[in-house]
């Protein structure tokens, strides 16, 4: 009777193990999709100039990032990239020189999403999505000029799990001022167990049953 309690013990603990292991992110590539109203031309001296785009540069950090998280570790955070506001659009005749501000034009087709490609849990893309807020006037009238608003996805696993991609938002009030963009990857839920992991446990108890009687009747 006694080697029958410690085997359940025993089962119970790898059970217990089973339920409460970490899991495995990989995630392999990460980049900016910037939408159409982000310039990507410069002047003579580098600035970003065209009077119909806003001059955003997006940089992403290209480190892949391998980490696990269980429940009593639910989040990592890690850095994506930077984004600069180099806004090139001077208008003297208006504002004096240098002085860079934001016009109407340049406040249209701001969006940006962040895409991760997933080798696990899961494989394949997930993007996140931005808005990007551009006021109208001066750059550096200690208002903010841009604000890029992300939008938290949540990503279901096929048996119940879930975890949430967190991008951090990032605000502009001076022009050629950069910004590092980081992110966070949340477990909220973890998985529920395969119906195949519950059938190991009932055999492994079945045998752990008959290997009792077995020894009962010896």
């Amino acid at each position: 009777m006694k080697t029958f309690t410690k085997l359940l013990a025993g089962l119970a603990m790898v059970s217990a193990t089973t339920y409460a292991s970490a899991i495995q992110f990989d995630v392999s590539a990460s980049h900016f999709t910037p939408g159409s109203g982000y310039s990507a031309t410069t002047n003579a001296v580098g600035e970003a100039f065209n009077l119909d785009k806003l001059g955003v540069d997006f940089t992403e950090d290209t480190t892949g990032r391998s980490f696990s998280l269980a429940e009593g570790a639910t989040s990592a955070s890690f850095k994506f990239g930077n984004i600069k506001l180099k806004d090139g659009t001077v208008l003297p005749a208006i504002t004096g020189p240098g002085y860079f501000p934001l016009v109407g034009n340049e406040t249209n087709d701001l969006g940006v999403t962040a895409t991760f490609s997933f080798n696990n849990p899961l494989s394949g893309l997930q993007t996140v999505t931005a808005s990007g807020i551009a006021t109208v006037g001066l750059i550096g009238d200690q208002a903010v000029d841009l604000l890029i608003d992300w939008t938290d996805l949540p990503v279901f696993f096929g048996n119940g799990g879930q975890f949430t991609i967190h991008m951090a938002d990032v605000s502009f009030d001076q022009n050629n001022q950069t910004r590092e963009q980081d992110y966070t990857i949340e477990l909220v839920t973890a998985p529920v167990p395969e119906p195949e992991t519950y059938a190991l446990m009932l055999a492994g108890l079945g045998v752990v049953g008959f290997m009792a009687r077995r020894r009962k009747q010896a």
